[in-house]
């Protein structure tokens, strides 16, 4: 039975195994230790499943990373803003005047008109909010210390 200290060397000895940064000696002292302690061996099975995992997610947003960087610059970044906003405005103008024409026909049946527009604000309602998200954002990268 080992110490709980002697418990926290191998604690660490685990998490430097599965980095592969252990030197000759700590592989051979980790080694004995768990030929006689179940429990740490498979606290190093499921450490190596961890890293497994987790170094098959990296590699995946490396890979995306690749084909569209995580930071949009320059050209790019007013091309996809330009577009955006090209987008927005092209649906106000196509939406504004989809109701302008409901509401002015007299053959379309209230029903019809007092649903569109309801549909209608709903659909401004969100376009304000992620608007008024990203205005929040503009300037600020969250994720900029985790890119580097």
């Amino acid at each position: 039975m080992t110490t709980p200290h002697n418990h926290e060397r191998y604690e660490h000895l685990l998490v430097k195994a599965v980095d592969r940064a252990l030197t000759a000696d700590e592989k051979l002292e980790l080694q004995a230790h768990l030929d006689t302690c179940e429990a740490c061996a498979a606290e190093l099975s499921d450490f190596e499943l961890i890293k497994e995992a987790t170094d098959a997610m990296t590699s995946r947003i490396l890979r995306d990373a690749e084909i569209e960087p995580p930071r949009l610059e320059g050209a790019a970044k007013l091309w996809l803003n330009a577009s955006f906003l090209l987008l927005l405005v092209g649906a106000l103008l196509l939406v504004g005047f989809a109701g302008y024409a409901l509401w002015t026909d007299a053959a379309v049946p209230l029903v019809v008109k007092l649903g569109s527009g309801a549909a209608a604000l709903g659909a401004l309602g969100v376009l304000a909010y992620v608007l008024r998200v990203r205005a929040r954002a503009f300037g600020r990268d969250p994720y900029e210390e985790i890119d580097q």
